[in-house]
């Protein structure tokens, strides 16, 4: 990876990594990103959430199926823990995150 890309090349990169299934890739990328002071919010939202609607449109095209969502969402799962872990101070987080459950009645 090289050091010193663009927000949106940083963006491009991570969202690649989650369509590829590359844990150590968005890992790395995630890291490089914030690195280079990307803004860790930008870099979920444009960069790792985008690989995922990218990876639900290629199942909703029948290329992917339910295992390779799985591992979407495992390598945007790495990114984002790195990501959230790396700046805990962002946006008033503290380290804290928020989990809602239901069962939908």
């Amino acid at each position: 990876m090289n050091s010193k890309l663009s927000p949106d090349e940083y963006f491009r990169e991570l969202s690649e990594a989650v369509v590829e299934m590359d844990e150590e890739r968005t890992v790395s990328a995630s890291k490089a990103a914030l690195d280079d002071g990307v803004d860790a919010y930008e870099a979920i939202e444009k960069g790792l959430s985008h690989g995922m609607a990218r990876a639900g449109q290629l199942f909703e095209e029948e290329e992917y199926f339910i295992p390779e969502l799985l591992m979407c969402s495992d390598a945007m799962y790495a990114g984002i823990d790195c990501t959230f872990h790396a700046d805990d101070h962002h946006h008033g987080w503290h380290g804290q995150s928020r989990c809602f459950a239901g069962s939908g009645k």
